[in-house]
């Protein structure tokens, strides 16, 4: 019998072992995990550094393990970040803020590291009269397709007159397997 007992407590706890190291790494104190890719593998860290310093960055899913710096930035634009995945995990789309608005910028896989693809110049506005700039961003919507992100740009601009003008922009960029982005489609609604 006493055999039988020493094997179920063995079992036990090798069992208990197991599950504790089975379990994810939680990360550090003041850091969040968000917006993990479709097949589970990667997602964004935002972790608090103190005095207002917040780094962004791309870290395997499960240990937390550093990829790819994103940027560093500060409290409250930390909260508006976000990685927008392809369905097949392979591109995502960055979105982060500044005092200037929305930006965006897109990685592709490339064996085991991402890339940055250098976004093509989106089509400005016809804006008449411009007397300057209030706001230009752009926005990730979607993957439309695993290499089209559509993107939502916005712009705000003052004329001579002194009246303000808005523009709205859907523009669908397709990325190539190779890291190159061009421009598919622009449809643009005034205000």
């Amino acid at each position: 019998m006493q055999p039988l007992l020493l094997c179920i407590r063995f079992t036990a706890i090798f069992v208990a072992l197991v599950l504790v190291l089975a379990k994810p790494t939680t990360g550090l104190a003041d850091e969040k995990i968000k917006d993990v890719s479709p097949d589970g593998q990667f997602a964004m860290s935002v972790e608090d550094r103190g005095e207002g310093d917040v780094t962004t960055s791309l870290v395997e899913a499960k240990t937390h393990k550093l990829l790819l710096k994103l940027d560093d930035m500060g409290h409250p634009y930390c909260d508006a970040a976000r990685l927008v995945w392809s369905p097949d995990s392979k591109r995502f789309a960055f979105q982060r803020q500044d005092r200037r608005g929305d930006h965006t910028d897109i990685y592709i896989r490339k064996g085991a590291d991402f890339e940055q693809v250098e976004l093509p110049d989106i089509p400005q506005c016809n804006h008449p009269g411009l007397e300057g700039y209030i706001i230009d961003e752009a926005t990730p919507k979607n993957w439309a397709k695993p290499d089209t992100l559509v993107l939502s740009a916005h712009s705000e601009w003052s004329s001579k007159d002194g009246k303000a003008h808005e523009c709205d922009r859907t523009v669908a960029i397709v990325v190539n397997s190779s890291g190159k982005a061009s421009i598919q489609s622009v449809h643009e609604k005034k205000k």
